[in-house]
């Protein structure tokens, strides 16, 4: 902008000088409109190289940065295709295990990452321990296919802000991941109606002494 106001400003004063040349010498005024045609154009194409890098610098910081850490290459492309055409996130990078993701979340800054949990190597469940350890501030949300209470239980207890399975991802995608980047949390509705089932079931239990 200061660019801008400055050759604006010497633009002003240089046609004030050469005008004042013209009119005391009685010179043609075609020097004067030529020299404002060409400060003119001069003028406009600063405003447009301001105006483009002002919307490259914004499309930049636009969209939050995902880290996608699936084992099966089908769904990191199924999850891609689902998400190219997202506006304000991401998936910048992709890694098949939790090892493969701690080597890119020291190299990149991300904002989120989903993780599978049944992975080789380092599963999920290890991955979102030392996400919640060492990245506090990364949103982490679970994919994978559901197969009991127990793996519910450690979904929770490892600070993922979400679980999505798999079977219905389809439907579900965009909204979990505008969900947990938010700052909120999101399961698959089916999950919901399980873990409520789970609380109940704990609410019933009779913790009194047999004897």
């Amino acid at each position: 902008m200061k660019t801008i106001l400055s050759f604006i400003a010497t633009s002003w004063l240089l046609l004030e000088v050469i005008y004042t040349i013209i009119e005391r010498y009685g010179l043609s005024l075609l020097i004067f409109d030529t020299l404002l045609c060409v400060l003119f154009i001069i003028g406009v194409s600063l405003l447009a190289k301001k105006h483009m890098l002002f919307k490259m610098n914004t499309s930049k910081k636009a969209y939050k940065k995902i880290l996608i850490v699936e084992d099966e290459t089908l769904v990191r492309d199924l999850i891609q295709i689902k998400l190219k055409d997202e506006k304000t996130f991401k998936i910048t990078h992709e890694a098949k295990n939790g090892k493969e993701a701690l080597t890119l979340l020291k190299e990149h800054k991300f904002d989120m990452v989903i993780t599978d949990i049944d992975m080789p190597e380092m599963n999920g469940l290890e991955l979102c321990k030392i996400l919640k350890r060492d990245f506090p501030s990364i949103k982490v949300l679970t994919l994978t296919m559901f197969n009991g209470t127990d793996q519910l239980k450690s979904i929770i207890n490892s600070g993922a802000s979400g679980y999505l399975d798999k079977e219905y991802m389809d439907n579900d995608l965009k909204s979990a991941i505008n969900s947990v980047l938010d700052g909120g949390c999101y399961y698959s509705k089916h999950i919901l109606t399980l873990f409520k089932q789970m609380i109940n079931n704990a609410e019933n239990i009779n913790f009194a002494p047999s004897h």
